[in-house]
């Protein structure tokens, strides 16, 4: 009875770690698929699970964005800025171009709620 159970037992394991490697396998695919570039990892052993033109040097997607939340936090951080202080929406900035968070003027949201 106790073969039986450690033949079943270790075939287990091996379906089991099978199916992890076929569904992060799969996964890598579908991250990678529509990306210029992408470098995907595993974080507990460090093997690279997808790859793709992870070289290359290509523009960083939404600086402005990166750039404004490292301001914001810089604010947070000093003592100047709070996650719950309200501000209003100025004219400028619901009326700027490019990736649009459909802000209306006059509007007054909480910083957490704009981050």
């Amino acid at each position: 009875m106790k073969k039986i159970f450690s033949v079943i037992f270790a075939f287990s394991l091996i379906a089991a770690g099978f199916l992890y490697r076929t569904a992060k396998t799969a996964c890598a695919e579908e991250i990678s698929g529509s990306a210029k570039a992408s470098y995907l990892m595993d974080y507990d052993s460090g093997t690279v699970i997808s790859a793709r033109n992870e070289n290359a040097r290509l523009t960083i997607a939404s600086m402005c964005k990166i750039m404004t939340l490292v301001l914001i936090f810089d604010e947070i951080n000093a003592g100047n800025l709070t996650m719950d202080q309200t501000l209003t929406i100025s004219p400028t900035a619901a009326g700027m171009g490019g990736s649009q968070a459909f802000l209306e003027a006059g509007v007054q949201s909480k910083v957490s709620e704009l981050i």
